[in-house]
């Protein structure tokens, strides 16, 4: 059973398909990170995930249950309108987090849970301030915060109902390093220590690399792939850069000796070697077959350039 799942989710604005026949599939236990340009239907997608926007076609189901109706849930910083159990298990925090600055955080989290009717309000609002590092804070009023303590008290706000899962939409912007490192940190911290599935969306890719477990990339409101971290790093890995004064004999030679390898020929007539390469034993067989070597490079492709790779060739097949 999935924790998210979205089948042929569609959202249309004036006539336009904001989000368009959308299929993603988070695993209980993802941290998910979602990755599309600005406009590509990121925010719609999580807005439709947790209830606050109505999809014109389609379903989400949450654990097994479809999210649909009217009713108010009691986990997240903007509530889900879910009434199915599965809505009741996501906390949100989407564009900026609402807080009332004239109130403390303490009070900003107790307005919440009176609203929600959680049981104990109290105890779990000083619990949850301390769950996000606001435990000295809680007094303090909100005006004066920073803007990475104000989203770690979004982060609290969304925590409130002891949420199953969790949707970040752009956690990290205007945040400086260390509140992003902080960032980072806290939510790998409530995935493994309190088995949260996250679902977070960002452009500061070097930050979902060090996290995520599985990825979803959006163009123009399509799902373009999912795939794992491994799958990404393997693509992204470094790889060897080979050219001869003969491809075809270099390529048999090389193809035998190492089996484990995937070899891709170049229309420059170089030979382009990926997977778990020693850069040395290639050179050491090519010399031992008297092979003539005119280019022997190693490469690493940038995480970056491979993502906005299929964010173009996702688009350009809307």
């Amino acid at each position: 059973m999935y924790a998210i799942e979205t089948r042929g989710l569609t959202k249309v604005y004036g006539g336009r398909r904001v989000v368009d026949d959308f299929a993603m599939t988070v695993q209980p236990g993802d941290i998910y990170g979602f990755v599309g340009r600005n406009g590509a239907g990121k925010s719609t997608v999580m807005k439709m995930i947790c209830g606050d926007v109505a999809p014109t076609a389609g379903e989400v189901v949450l654990f097994g249950c479809e999210a649909d109706g009217e009713a108010p849930a009691s986990t997240g910083a903007s509530a889900p309108r879910g009434k199915g159990e599965g809505a009741r298990r996501i906390g949100v925090l989407i564009e900026e987090p609402g807080l009332l600055p004239g109130l403390s955080a303490y009070r900003n989290l107790m307005a919440k849970a009176l609203a929600w009717g959680i049981v104990d309000a109290p105890a779990r609002c000083e619990e949850t301030l301390r769950l996000v590092g606001l435990a000295g804070a809680g007094s303090r009023k909100v005006r004066g915060f920073s803007l990475g303590m104000k989203q770690r008290l979004g982060l609290a706000l969304a925590l409130l109902g002891n949420p199953d899962v969790l949707l970040l939409d752009e956690p990290f912007n205007g945040l400086d390093p260390e509140a992003t490192r902080a960032m980072r940190n806290l939510i790998v911290r409530l995935n493994q220590s309190l088995g949260i599935t996250v679902v977070v969306s960002s452009h500061v890719l070097d930050q979902l690399d060090r996290m995520v477990t599985r990825y979803g990339v959006i163009a123009e409101g399509r799902l373009v792939r999912q795939m794992s971290a491994a799958e990404v790093a393997a693509e992204c890995g470094s790889s060897l850069r080979v050219r001869t004064a003969d491809t075809a004999c270099a390529l048999a030679l090389l193809q035998e000796a190492f089996p484990a390898l995937t070899f891709r020929a170049e229309p420059d007539g170089s030979l382009a070697i990926s997977g778990d390469c020693d850069a040395a034993a290639v050179a050491q067989a090519l010399r031992d077959n008297e092979q003539v070597v005119l280019e022997f490079t190693q490469d690493h492709r940038d995480i970056e350039d491979y993502f906005v790779e299929l964010m173009e060739g996702g688009a350009s097949h809307v």
